[in-house]
């Protein structure tokens, strides 16, 4: 195996600076992968997949690649999630599945968390994707807690919709 320091200049005495190295990580090894609610695995299989890809290339150093595959996503965990209501929504899997990202979000997403944290989300995807970026003080940091909070919205509203149906029939 290998470690992996970083160093960190001190100024040292003498004619000769020093520096304090620290352990990063060691290699090979892999990351844990990103908790998905069990509910929002089984709805959007590919979400799952994405996203652990996404945080194995954050890992390894890709921050290029680790930003945009967050992004895709997202797209996947909204577009299967809204694509699963298509019925309730007045829509289609054809339609949702060509449009672009914001607008299915403001389009479809009713719960106002989930559509605030997935808008949210969608904008630090896209300085993630685009030569400019909007949010500078903004990174992949803030952009995985948004999608994670989207994800738990959409896990909240699954759970909420299944104790509403089965508990319907026997209401007082």
């Amino acid at each position: 195996f290998f470690g992996i320091y970083a160093g960190v200049p001190q100024s040292g005495s003498g004619h000769q600076p020093t520096s304090w190295y620290f352990f990063k990580r060691s290699l090979p090894g892999s990351p844990l992968p990103p908790v998905i609610p069990e509910k929002v695995g089984k709805l959007s299989q590919k979400f799952g997949e994405i996203i652990k890809q996404a945080a194995e290339a954050e890992f390894y150093g890709l921050s290029q690649v680790a930003g945009p595959g967050y992004r895709k996503a997202l797209e996947y965990l909204i577009k299967d999630f809204v694509i699963s209501r298509a019925d309730k929504l007045g829509t289609n899997k054809e339609i949702v599945s060509k449009m672009q990202l914001g607008p299915c979000i403001n389009a479809y997403i009713v719960d106002p968390l989930i559509k605030k944290t997935a808008q949210r989300a969608a904008w630090l995807g896209n300085d993630e994707t685009h030569y400019l970026r909007i949010w500078g003080e903004k990174d992949i940091g803030d952009l995985k807690t948004l999608i994670k909070l989207a994800c738990n919205g959409i896990d909240n509203q699954i759970l909420a919709e299944e104790y509403e149906k089965s508990m319907e029939k026997k209401a007082p």
